[in-house]
C-alpha cells in the first residue's frame, strides 16, 4: 500500500472494538481460536478520512456519501454485485494456472451432480496470530492462499463466501491481505467481513475506506459462549443491519437454540438486508420463516449435513474420516429425506457449503470427501432445483 494510504488508515490501530460475532467452534475443545475471540473494549475509534484521488489507494470508492449520514432517499448504495467495485490489477489471477484432478468418487454412490458449485460458507484463514495461543489456521503460513484456490478449482468451486477476519491491532494489514485475495482470486471469493472485534463505528470507517472490498458482515455466531445472552435483534446488532441496509451487504448469522422470535425480528425490521443463515439450532425453522419472509436465505453444510456431535470441529480428523465414511449412505439417505422437499419448496433460498475452518479442513482428503457427499446430495434433489442449490442461488445473492 502506499504511504498515503498507510497514514490514513493508521486511525485504525487506535480502534476501539466490542465482539459480535464468530465462526463455528465447539465450545468445550478447549482450544483457543480467533474465530471465538471476545475482546475487550478500548476506546471508540477516532474519525478516518476516505482516500482521495491519487493518493494510491487501490480500492475504488464507489459510495455516496458517509455511511450514518442523511442520504437522498433516491440515492443507491454502493454496488456490492459488480466485479467492478474492486479495482485493481489482475495479473495475478490471469497468471495461475488452474488445477485439476478427475472426479473419482470413493463410494460409488451414482449418480452425482457434475456442474459448477459455489461454497456458500467457507471461513478463511486468519491473516496473523492474534493473541498467544491461537489455534486458528494461519492465511500462508499454515495454509497457502494458492493452495485454497487451486483446492476450488479441483472441486470445480467457481466461487465462494469466504469469512474473513481483521485484526483491530493492524487494520491496515488486513485490508491489504482482504485485497490481495480479492485480487488472486479473479473476483471469484466474496470476502465477508467478521465483526469479531469490531464495533458499529469501525465497520462504518472500513466502508468508508475501502467500499465494495466486503460484501457482506459475518459470520455471527449466537451459539458461542462469546455472545451468551445476546441475541440477533439486540440494539448492537441492530445497528450492523442498519450499515448493511445502507450499503447493500449481506448479513450471515448462526442463530443458537430457542432465538427463532429474534431472528424473526431481525427479518421483520430489515426488510431491505439479505440475511444468510446456518447452523442446526435453526433449521427446523427455517422453512416456516421462509414461508413468511422473502429475505432469508440458509447454507447446508457440515452445521446440518455432517457435524456428528460436534467432531467436525474438534476432530481429530481420522475419527470424523472414519465416522464419515461409516455412515456415508445412511447420513445421505437421511439428510436428503430431510432437505429435498423444503429445497424444491424454495427453490432460490437454499445453497450449498462445506464450513472449513479448522487446519485440517482445508486437506486433500477432506476436499474429496466433502465434494462427493456434496454431489451425491445434489444429484438426489429434484433436477430443476440442482443448478441452483449448487451455485446459481448464492451467485444470485450478490445480482441486486
Amino acid at each position: 500500500m502506499k504511504t498515503a494510504f498507510a497514514l490514513i488508515l493508521v486511525a485504525f490501530l487506535l480502534a476501539g472494538c466490542t465482539q459480535t460475532g464468530a465462526p463455528q467452534q465447539a465450545p468445550d475443545s478447549g482450544e483457543k481460536s480467533a474465530n471465538n475471540y471476545a475482546a475487550e473494549t478500548p476506546e471508540t475509534a477516532g474519525p478516518i478520512e476516505a482516500p482521495s484521488a491519487g493518493n494510491g489507494a487501490e480500492i475504488e470508492n464507489n459510495t455516496t456519501g458517509p455511511i450514518g449520514e442523511q442520504q437522498d432517499s433516491d440515492a443507491k448504495p454502493p454496488d456490492r454485485t459488480s466485479d467492478n467495485a474492486i479495482s485493481g490489477n489482475d495479473a495475478d489471477s490471469s497468471a495461475r494456472e488452474k488445477c485439476s484432478r478427475e472426479f473419482a468418487p470413493e463410494f460409488g454412490a451414482e449418480p452425482y451432480y457434475r456442474g459448477p458449485l459455489f461454497d456458500a460458507h467457507f471461513h478463511m484463514p486468519v491473516v496473523s496470530m492474534m493473541y498467544p495461543g491461537m489455534t486458528d489456521p494461519i492465511l500462508d503460513k499454515d495454509v497457502g492462499l494458492e493452495q485454497i484456490l487451486c483446492t476450488f478449482d479441483e472441486e470445480g468451486v467457481s466461487g465462494a463466501i469466504a469469512f474473513f477476519i481483521a485484526d483491530s491491532r493492524d487494520i491496515e494489514g488486513a485490508l491489504e491481505k482482504a485485497h490481495e485475495i480479492v485480487q488472486k482470486s479473479g473476483r471469484n471469493v466474496r470476502l465477508f467481513l467478521m465483526p469479531t472485534n469490531l464495533d458499529a463505528d469501525t465497520l462504518r470507517k472500513i466502508d468508508e475506506t475501502a467500499p465494495g472490498l466486503f460484501k457482506g458482515y459475518g459470520e455471527i455466531a449466537f451459539y458461542t459462549p462469546y455472545l451468551a445472552g445476546s441475541s440477533p435483534d439486540d440494539s448492537r446488532f441492530s445497528e450492523i443491519y442498519r450499515i448493511a441496509a445502507g450499503n447493500g451487504a449481506i448479513v450471515m448469522m448462526h442463530p443458537d437454540k430457542t432465538q427463532k422470535s429474534s431472528v424473526e425480528n431481525a427479518l421483520k425490521k430489515n426488510p431491505g438486508v439479505k440475511f444468510l443463515l446456518h447452523g442446526f439450532e435453526i433449521e427446523n425453522d427455517v422453512g416456516g420463516l421462509m414461508d413468511k419472509y422473502p429475505n432469508v436465505y440458509f447454507s447446508l453444510d457440515s452445521a446440518t449435513l455432517y457435524a456428528m456431535e460436534g467432531l467436525f470441529m474438534m476432530g481429530p480428523e481420522s475419527k470424523f474420516t472414519s465416522m464419515f465414511r461409516q455412515t456415508f449412505d445412511s447420513r445421505l439417505k437421511e439428510k436428503v429425506s430431510k432437505w429435498k422437499g423444503l429445497i424444491k419448496k424454495h427453490p432460490d433460498r437454499f445453497m450449498w457449503g462445506t464450513d472449513k475452518g479448522v487446519k485440517w479442513h482445508y486437506g486433500e482428503e477432506m476436499s474429496m470427501l466433502m465434494e462427493e457427499f456434496g454431489r451425491a446430495f445434489i444429484a438426489r434433489l429434484d433436477p430443476e432445483v440442482q443448478e441452483g442449490f449448487a451455485h446459481r442461488n448464492a451467485e444470485e445473492l450478490f445480482s441486486g
